[in-house]
């Protein structure tokens, strides 16, 4: 059986993308394997983000559409 994703919230991802970030400046030298983990891991987070707020886009501009009719 297919693993069902979970979708996280938009302030869930902003946070784990903060965490990233807290970690990149607490780091005296940077392991750049490690730092490239983080990164592919940022970019995966952008990535849903972009996509969760064009749905909220859309959902806005259906209820927009909704008031208007």
């Amino acid at each position: 059986m297919a693993k069902k994703e979970t979708q996280k919230t938009l302030g869930q991802t902003l946070s784990e993308l903060e965490k990233i970030t807290q970690w990149f400046d607490s780091q005296k030298d940077i392991d750049i394997e490690e730092g490239m983990t983080h990164v592919k891991a940022g970019v995966e987070l952008v990535k849903n983000a972009k996509k969760r707020l064009g749905k909220i886009e859309n959902e806005f501009i259906d209820l927009k559409k909704s008031l208007e009719d």
